[in-house]
């Protein structure tokens, strides 16, 4: 079990950095108010999407370097869109993994404060393990917390299944792509499912921050576990949510801490009250995996791509600006927060509304890199991972047009 979870690096990063909201929040969600009507979707959604993702180990393993470069090789206004873009969502994401995290720390911890005050003591939280921490140290303590959340999960599912008495794979409440309601989750879903598109960036800055980069063998056997495995989980989820909650006139609530309670009595239904406090700190070491890794990533990722425009070797007014980023993200996600911390689903939809349109270019970028390598003879042969790229980027287009069109009232 050693030597296999030291093979693992910066997928089970990944990993971490997805299971959180998309699997704990918003795949639970998929399954207590549609049944398995969106299985379907969870899967197509992973494989379609598994080439953009995987650009990051193809490119990391073969170039030696990253995937930002890549961008950058493309045409420098690539890499500044790219950047934009993460600009423009990083508040988001990390407020959204906060208020989850902070509704968890506030049903785990015995401490009788207000949720306003677990958001604060979070944000400060990360912002000090980053600043002060180190990436293998961040990487140790997330192969365990994923590994110990997929064995809760799968038994899970597993008790679920063994002692549901009636139940249909195809039983749910199917999605009205006319009503504004059904579409947004539909959308939310996808743009976080297993993570936001601007994850292969992520992963490829994690990658070359390793001593030694991962060979294109142990590179792709790393990225390959975090990514199937995140499937496996989001479908665990889905499967928990359908078989307890649904139809049973049961819903998730908006607020955080009892939204909390509920995902947790997911787990306590079918291993019993005694499980209560292990489950909990389970769902709340994995929020804080997936909160840190975010709050590891933005600063990373945003001083990384401003080093790679100027040209800049990393000196230490990279490090400031990645420093000042990281203090930005705690301050910024306390006064996102501020205004709603009552309602986790408005927050959490519209982080990831945000990131599934974002992922249309980003994806085209993927795809863009992707053939380069290909023209240098660098990327793996066949026509699979032509024909899901393809589709992947038209069925994005076209169902962020239906979004808008129906938003806007075209």
């Amino acid at each position: 079990m050693s030597s296999f979870l030291n093979k693992l690096g910066p997928g089970i990063l990944y990993a971490g950095a997805a299971i959180g909201v998309s699997h704990l929040v918003q795949s639970t969600r998929a399954g207590a108010v549609y049944g398995f009507y969106l299985l379907g979707i969870i899967v197509l959604t992973n494989i379609i999407k598994y080439p953009f993702f995987e650009i990051s180990p193809i490119y990391t393993s073969k170039k030696r370097k990253n995937l930002l470069e890549g961008y950058l090789d493309l045409h420098p206004a690539v890499l500044v869109i790219f950047m934009l873009i993460m600009l423009s969502t990083f508040l988001i994401i990390v407020s959204a993994i906060t208020l989850v995290t902070a509704g968890l720390a506030s049903l785990l911890i015995p401490i009788n404060i207000s949720l306003n005050s677990w958001i604060v003591l979070m944000s400060l939280f990360a912002v000090i393990v980053i600043y002060f921490g180190h990436y293998k140290y961040l990487k140790a303590f997330t192969r365990y917390v994923v590994l110990m959340l997929a064995i809760f999960c799968i038994i899970a599912v597993a008790m679920a299944l063994t002692e549901a008495h009636e139940f249909n794979f195809y039983l749910g409440n199917p999605l009205d792509f006319s009503e504004a309601v059904d579409l947004a989750f539909l959308l939310a879903l996808i743009g976080w499912m297993p993570a936001p598109m601007e994850l292969s960036a992520w992963h490829a800055s994690w990658a070359m921050a390793e001593d030694n980069p991962p060979t294109y063998k142990d590179a792709m056997f790393d990225f390959k576990t975090g990514y199937w495995g995140t499937m496996v989980l989001a479908v665990s989820f889905l499967t928990l949510g359908s078989i307890v909650m649904f139809g049973s006139g049961a819903s998730f609530s908006k607020n955080p801490v009892n939204f909390a309670g509920q995902l947790v009595n997911l787990f306590t239904t079918q291993f019993g009250s005694w499980s209560y406090i292990i489950i909990a700190f389970a769902a709340f070491a994995t929020m804080v995996s997936t909160l840190l890794t975010s709050f590891d990533a933005h600063p990373r990722v945003l001083s990384e791509g401003y080093r790679f425009l100027l040209g800049k070797p990393r000196d230490q007014s990279v490090k400031l600006i990645g420093n000042v980023l990281l203090f930005i993200s705690g301050a910024g996600a306390i006064v996102i927060l501020y205004f709603f911390s009552d309602n986790i689903k408005a927050l959490v939809d519209f982080a990831t509304i945000v990131s599934f349109l974002a992922a249309v270019l980003i994806s085209i970028f993927n795809f863009l890199v992707a053939y380069k390598l290909h023209k240098e003879g660098l990327y793996p042969k066949g026509w699979l991972r032509w024909t899901l790229m393809i589709l992947g980027i038209i069925g994005l287009i076209v169902l962020s047009v239906f979004f808008l069109k129906l938003k806007l009232g075209i």
